[in-house]
């Protein structure tokens, strides 16, 4: 029998892949649906990216809006504005 590892880098696309942060999740929605900024601080691949795409999929159920940013290569607040802008 084939047990496929849960454990792979790479942004999680299935919500079943995605396991045990329900809590921190509610309290994050909660954050957003209240128009509160929060900041996620973690080590490189440890799934801060798939956190938020969970997220984002539960406020779209509610309808709101969402839109994802990746600054990882921003190099600046002109290159920041341009890649915003686009």
């Amino acid at each position: 029998m084939f047990i496929r590892n849960p454990f792979y880098a790479g942004i999680i696309q299935k919500a079943d892949d995605f396991c045990n942060r329900e809590e921190e999740k509610q309290e994050l929605l909660k954050h957003a649906i209240n128009g509160n900024n929060v900041v996620i601080v973690s080590p490189r691949r440890c799934g801060k990216s798939s956190f938020i795409g969970r997220v984002q999929e539960d406020l779209e159920k509610r309808g709101f809006r969402t839109v994802y940013v990746d600054m990882f290569s921003v190099i600046s607040e002109t290159d920041f504005i341009l890649r915003f802008a686009s």
